[in-house]
């Protein structure tokens, strides 16, 4: 059974609340990039970056997922501590892995917590 686009997103953003990214594939030359961090590129680098900085996030609720061919969008709220905040995460997924993540929000509310860049 192959898996399609919007499965590997679900995988994907199951990992970043329960931190565990052994089972999301991503290619070998996945890269990574959000407001506050510059572009990642290759899959450990990208893996441990996300293991690190996912470690604040105390829940997350998936709002919408929104597909186009190869490419899926994840509307989301992220809660870190008390602070809830919207994001959204775009994902590129090719044969089965994802190439490419980009991850949208406004740190303002990190600022709240003292902590603007969680892998500070």
């Amino acid at each position: 059974m192959s898996v399609n686009a919007v499965e590997i997103a679900a995988l994907y953003m199951k990992s970043l609340l329960n931190h565990d990214f052994s089972e999301v594939p991503f290619s070998d030359d996945v890269t990574f990039e959000g407001p506050m961090v510059p572009e990642i590129k290759g899959k450990q680098d990208v893996v441990e970056f996300l293991d690190e900085a996912t470690r604040i996030i105390t829940d997350m609720k998936v709002n919408k997922t929104i597909t186009d061919g190869e490419h899926v969008v994840s509307i989301i709220d992220i809660s870190v501590g008390p602070i809830v905040f919207p994001a959204c995460e775009v994902m590129g997924i090719s044969d089965g892995k994802i190439t490419m993540i980009r991850n949208y929000y406004d740190p303002t509310p990190l600022a709240a917590l003292g902590n603007a860049n969680p892998i500070e």
